[in-house]
């Protein structure tokens, strides 16, 4: 018997989205094998178009929805090993167009040090009002 694992593939997001559906907005940050025993903490932004950047999702051990325009529609779509760190927008609206950011932070517990490890996955999301089928 051989043994099998799982590859990790960084694809990019989709980048539209369609009103009143749920969209998976993906980050995927792949680990060396070194990094599993890795603490992951997760950081979910949204920056309205002229606006600020805004914490809106975070993750370290427990899901933590932050209080926002999304309240309630925010729901964790990642992985148990912490490579894929996505997260769903549950039922988009039109203001839900703009800038989202997932900083992935992993501290590494080593003896004498800790070092941090951290990468950042941007999306430029656009919410249409119905889908364009692809024929």
């Amino acid at each position: 018997a051989g043994f099998c694992s799982a590859v990790c593939v960084e694809v990019p997001s989709e980048t539209e989205a369609v009103q009143g559906k749920d969209m998976k907005l993906l980050c995927i940050s792949c680990m060396k094998r070194e990094e599993v025993t890795a603490t992951t903490m997760v950081e979910w932004y949204y920056r309205p178009d002229g606006g600020k950047d805004e914490l809106i999702y975070k993750h370290k051990n427990t899901n933590h929805e932050l209080p926002s325009r999304f309240s309630g529609r925010l729901q964790w779509n990642g992985s148990k090993d912490m490579q894929d760190v996505s997260i769903t927008v549950v039922n988009v609206t039109l203001n839900d167009s703009g800038v989202y950011t997932c900083n992935i932070t992993r501290e590494f517990e080593f003896e004498i040090h800790r070092p941090l490890f951290t990468s950042s996955r941007t999306i430029h999301l656009t919410v249409v009002e119905e889908g364009t089928e692809d024929l």
